[in-house]
């Protein structure tokens, strides 16, 4: 062939190709740069994605201690499945559905969520898986690309106490928790779903640790990558120390038993809870590792509603253990003083509306006789001379109104009622001070929940200061192995020393000669109220609150039960055998009931009295 220069056929055509040629090249070269140079790092981390695993290392969640230092919970090991869905080949479906016993559509459903979340991550599928089926899966491995197990840990609780609205159970994150913190949470993780656990979630949790391995081209770990230099290892969640006594909050829950209620006990000397039940509850160890579906559905369908907190979300009238509060309002308001006597007549008029006192005529009456009476009429007078919004900006101080403040979401708002309150419900001219007298008693608008009423308990009985409610003391710190003390808020009210001692005085009258005489016990001088609060859906709350020993009072206690009728028949009694576990010991309670008879507790947390007590049911 002889050579040609003009092959190209014209001038026109050879500089096109030339152009078209030069351009291409540029743009091969332009490609490589951005790949190699400008994109060389993400790429890096897929195509490691594809030879190296990142395997998370689950930490152990902080265990938590009792204020005695007794473990109350703590977590043991168990396994949960994952997938990589990258690496899953779905021809192992019916065999992975037989060796769990679980159904194929759901496994492929949980498959494709984990695809959905990520291809490449690791994510939990099934937990809770047995040994003999993680050694199944084992043997099978050959077959099971992206199929693999890790070792979790479930919540574990050894103590007396069940503790199940303090402690709270534990449930998978949700899409939205992802979202907002991916760095911490994967799909199939486990979190805090309510009490301390999920209040106290970033404490307890701890952070996760990584293991890089080497994988093979079917998705199977072939060996630690770097030989572990690059791995890093999971920080164990903190521990909680508690301001709960197991053994009283054990005792109490045995005593609440076939109740509706709640009961809790306040040091009130610090805000420090001793004891906090709720009944009815449930076994959180049924929702501890794998949550069954089931038994989740039979929990919120359960008319008796066990996972409500009735401690502190409930909002009741509080009945007649809000006339303290009432007299201290009064006194410090000077609407009255500690010798102004007012006349029962056995029915209070106001307008052409009779209100009737439950005992008959009292006759004239002080403040402090008025209390260990509990005589209904004293309260309607003072309740036509009391401000709305200063009773309401006092009930605030006292821990009633408000939330308290305690380390739990699960909490209400009560509600002391004011100015503002009547005219956005019934609208300016819709109501008269009429709607008022009821208040007096603890009734109408009113309301409140157990742990608001201890606060308030509390207040009376150290003398005018409101300390926060608080269920944890103190965080260990594992990495530093310091402890760290937690803060709470002290606020003193505004009622002076004299005024809030008139007040504690009748107290301590209803308990030595009123209506709750059976409340006495030997050695320790209690102070308390009882309270039987109307309730237009069916039988009365019974109410009792107290605290002791008088002069230097270090627990408080507030007991209400649903649809139980007087507050001296349902709920001193409790509150009583609550006092003496706290001051004599458990062992000191049993030995006296199997001696005197005094009170004897059932299997079904009933407390039968004896004949010998001597009960003076006014409220």
């Amino acid at each position: 062939m002889i050579y040609n220069p003009n092959w190209f056929g014209n001038l026109f055509r050879q500089q096109s190709l030339t152009i078209l040629g030069s351009f291409l090249f540029l743009v091969i070269i332009s490609r490589l740069f951005y790949l190699q140079i400008i994109k060389s790092e993400s790429l890096l981390v897929e195509s490691k994605k594809n030879a190296i695993r990142d395997v998370p290392i689950i930490p152990i969640r902080g265990n938590m201690f009792d204020r005695n230092g007794v473990l109350v919970v703590d977590s043991y090991p168990y396994y949960s499945l994952t997938v990589t869905p990258k690496d899953y080949n779905h021809d192992a479906d019916e065999l992975v559905s037989d060796l769990l016993n679980i159904d194929t559509l759901l496994l492929k459903k949980k498959i494709l969520d984990a695809k959905r979340y990520s291809p490449f991550v690791p994510s939990v599928i099934f937990r809770d898986i047995s040994f003999s089926q993680m050694v199944s899966l084992e043997e099978y491995g050959f077959k099971l690309s992206g199929i693999n197990y890790r070792v979790e840990t479930k919540r574990n609780y050894p103590a007396q106490m069940k503790g199940t609205h303090i402690f709270g159970y534990l449930s998978e994150v949700n899409p939205k928790m992802i979202e907002k913190q991916p760095e911490v949470y994967n799909l199939g993780d486990i979190t805090g779903g309510s009490g301390l656990e999920k209040f106290y979630e970033n404490t307890l949790r701890g952070i996760k640790g990584h293991e890089f391995w080497l994988v093979n081209a079917t998705g199977q770990l072939t060996g630690s990558w770097e030989n572990e230099e690059k791995n890093i290892p999971a920080l164990n969640g903190d521990d909680l120390y508690l301001t709960i006594d197991d053994g009283l909050q054990g005792y109490t829950e045995k005593m609440m038993v076939g109740k509706t209620g709640g009961a809790v006990a306040i040091d009130p000397r610090n805000g420090e809870i001793l004891a906090l039940v709720s009944k009815p509850d449930f076994d959180l160890n049924a929702l501890s590792g794998v949550k069954s579906s089931s038994i989740w559905r039979d929990l919120v369908n359960d008319p008796t509603k066990p996972l409500f907190n009735r401690a502190t979300l409930t909002r009741y009238p509080p009945g007649s253990t809000f006339k303290p509060f009432v007299a201290a309002v009064a006194l410090q308001e000077g609407v009255i003083t500690e010798d102004t006597k007012l006349v029962c007549n056995g029915i209070y008029y106001f307008g052409n509306r009779g209100f009737k006192c439950h005992g008959g005529r009292h006759g004239a009456l002080d403040v402090r006789t008025a209390i260990q009476r509990s005589c209904n009429s004293f309260f309607y007078q003072l309740m036509t001379k009391i401000n709305l919004d200063k009773l309401h900006n006092y009930g605030m101080e006292f821990g009633m109104g408000q939330t308290t403040g305690i380390d739990i979401y699960e909490q209400r708002n009560g509600l002391i009622p004011s100015t503002e309150y009547y005219d956005r419900v019934y609208g300016k001219r819709g109501w008269t001070k009429g709607f008022l007298i009821s208040l007096g008693i603890g009734q109408g608008e009113v309301g409140v929940s157990p742990i608001q009423s201890a606060a308030y308990a509390s207040v009376m009985a150290n003398g005018g200061i409101l300390h926060q409610p608080h269920f944890v003391r103190r965080i260990y710190h594992k990495q530093t192995g310091t402890f760290e003390d937690m803060p709470i808020s002290s606020k003193p009210v505004s009622v002076s020393a004299k005024n809030m001692a008139i007040v504690r005085e009748g107290m301590r009258r209803v308990v030595q000669a009123g209506t709750a005489v059976s409340a006495a016990l030997p050695d320790v001088e209690v102070s308390g109220k009882t309270g039987t609060a109307q309730n237009p859906h069916g039988k009365d709350h019974a109410w009792f609150i107290c605290f002791a020993p008088y002069d230097n009072p270090e627990i408080a206690i507030s007991v209400m039960i649903e649809n139980a009728g007087f507050g001296a028949v349902a709920a001193l009694p409790i509150a009583r055998q609550m006092m003496k576990y706290h001051f004599y010991g458990r062992n000191f309670i049993l030995d006296e009931e199997m001696k005197m008879g005094v009170m004897v507790l059932s299997g079904t947390g009933d407390v039968i009295m004896s004949r010998s007590d001597s009960l003076r049911v006014a409220d």
